[in-house]
C-alpha cells in the first residue's frame, strides 16, 4: 500500500518491538490493512523503533540486495542509505530489488515523519516570530489563453463555464478541473488554447478528446479546442502527466521541445523542464513511443532520457511512484544530487535559489508531504550539514 503522504499525529499508542516488527514485515509482502497501515504510520511518526527499523533496513540490504531471486548475483552499484534524519547508514553495493526497495522507503518515511512530528510544536513559534519566512507550498492555480487572446486567471474563476470557443465550452468543475465540452456544432479548428502553471502552482485538466492532464509548476501545455484531422497533437514545457483517450485510429502525439512522444494506449508522465540536463518520459501503463535523433518504443516501468549533450538511452525498471509523487501530494527523492533537488524546491515554492560557494557534495533519499512549509523543508537540509540563510524568496545555500 502506497504511502499517502500525509502523518497520522493523533492519540499516541503503545506499540512492542514485536509489534512493529510484525507491522514491517507485513508491509514488505504488501499484506497491511488499512487499520495495520495507520498504525505503522503513527508509530513512525512516534519515532518508537527507529533504531530497530534502521537496523532492519541494513541487514536487508547486507544481506539480501545483492542478489536475485534466484539466488545469482545480480548486478552491483554503490549507493548511499540514509536513514532517520538522512544520516548515511552506510555505503553499501546493491541491486535495486523492488520490495527491499519498499522496505528502504520506510527509513525515509520515518526520517520525514520524524522532522514532521518533532517540528510541529515549534512550527507556529518560527511562523509568528518570522512571518515573512514561513513560505507557503504551491497549490491549483494557472493560467488559461483563450483563442481569442483573453487571460484568465483559474483560481480566481468561478465554478461553471468559463468560455466558449468554437462549439466547445470550457468549464471549471466542482472538483476544480477544467474540462472540455465539445458540442455537437462548432468546428473550433485551428483555435488554441494554452494553460500556463507559475512556480508555486500545478493544474489538471480533461481536453475535449476525454484526455487527462495533470501539470506540475512552471509548465505551460498548448492543445487545439477542438481536435480535427489525421492525429491529436498537443505541445507542452516543463512536467505533465498524460492519461490518453486511446484511439489507435487517432494518434495523440506530445511535443516537447525536439522530441515527440506517441501514444500507444498510454499513461505516461513527461518531465522536459529546459533548466534540467536531461528531458525524461516515463511510462507507467500500455506503450509508447519516443521519438528524438533516435526512436524507441516504451513498455510499463521504462523510462527514455535525452540528455542535452545528444546522448539518448533508454532505462529499465523505473519506479512509477517515486515519478509521479509530485502529481500524487509527495516530494520524492532517490539518490538526487543537491542542486536537481533544489531546483524542483525553486519551482514548487516559488524561490530563487543561490550558492555563495561551492554547491554541496551530497545525495538525498526521501518522501515528504508536498504541502509543509518551507522552513520545515530548510530545517531537514540544515539537519543534514547544509548551511541555508533565507531572506524572503531567496535562499542562499552558504559554505
Amino acid at each position: 500500500m502506497p504511502f499517502s503522504g500525509s502523518l497520522y499525529l493523533g492519540k499516541l499508542i503503545f506499540m512492542t518491538a514485536e509489534q512493529f516488527r510484525e507491522l514491517i514485515q507485513r508491509y514488505k509482502e504488501d499484506r497491511l490493512s488499512q487499520g495495520d497501515w495507520d498504525e505503522l504510520r503513527q508509530a513512525l511518526a512516534e519515532g518508537m523503533h527507529d533504531e530497530m527499523l534502521e537496523d532492519d533496513i541494513q541487514h536487508v540490504f547486507d544481506g539480501e540486495i545483492g542478489r536475485s531471486a534466484e539466488g545469482a548475483e545480480a548486478p552491483m552499484r554503490t549507493i548511499r542509505v540514509v536513514g532517520r534524519m538522512g544520516k548515511p547508514l552506510a555505503a553499501i553495493r546493491g541491486s535495486w530489488l523492488r520490495w527491499p526497495a519498499a522496505a528502504a522507503v520506510l527509513v525515509l518515511v520515518a526520517g520525514a515523519s520524524w522532522l514532521l512530528y518533532m517540528r510541529n510544536k515549534d512550527q507556529k513559534k518560527v511562523i509568528a516570530a518570522t512571518p515573512t519566512q514561513a513560505i507557503q507550498p504551491g497549490g491549483n492555480k494557472a493560467w488559461l489563453l483563450l483563442a481569442n487572446g483573453q487571460r484568465l486567471l483559474l483560481d480566481d474563476a468561478q465554478k461553471g463555464v468559463v468560455a466558449s470557443q468554437g462549439g466547445v465550452q470550457v468549464v471549471k468543475l466542482d472538483s476544480g478541473l477544467l474540462a472540455y465540452n465539445r458540442g455537437a456544432s462548432g468546428s473550433g479548428e485551428g483555435e488554441y488554447n494554452t494553460v500556463t502553471t507559475p512556480r508555486g502552482g500545478q493544474y489538471q485538466l480533461i481536453l475535449s478528446d476525454g484526455t487527462k492532464v495533470w501539470l506540475n509548476a512552471a509548465s505551460y501545455l498548448r492543445f487545439p479546442v477542438r481536435f480535427s484531422g489525421e492525429e491529436r497533437i498537443v505541445e507542452m514545457s516543463g512536467e505533465a502527466y498524460f492519461e490518453v483517450a486511446h484511439n489507435a485510429a487517432w494518434p495523440f502525439r506530445v511535443k516537447a521541445g525536439q522530441h515527440v512522444v506517441e501514444d500507444i494506449g498510454t499513461a505516461f508522465n513527461v518531465n522536459a523542464y529546459s533548466d534540467e540536463p536531461v528531458a525524461r518520459t516515463t511510462l507507467i501503463e500500455g506503450s509508447v513511443r519516443v521519438s528524438g535523433q533516435k526512436t524507441f518504443t516504451l513498455h510499463p516501468g521504462q523510462q527514455a532520457q535525452w540528455q542535452k549533450t545528444g546522448k539518448e538511452t533508454v532505462t529499465d525498471g523505473v519506479d512509477p511512484e517515486e515519478v509521479l509523487a509530485w502529481k500524487n501530494g509527495q516530494i520524492a527523492f532517490t539518490n538526487a544530487d543537491f542542486q536537481s533537488l533544489m531546483r524542483s524546491v525553486s519551482r514548487w515554492y516559488d524561490v530563487n535559489i543561490h550558492y555563495s560557494g561551492a554547491v554541496p557534495d551530497a545525495h538525498f533519499f526521501g518522501l515528504l508531504n508536498r504541502n509543509v512549509v518551507l522552513p520545515t523543508l530548510l530545517e531537514y537540509f540544515r539537519e543534514n550539514g547544509v548551511h541555508i540563510k533565507q531572506e524572503g524568496r531567496d535562499i542562499t545555500i552558504l559554505p
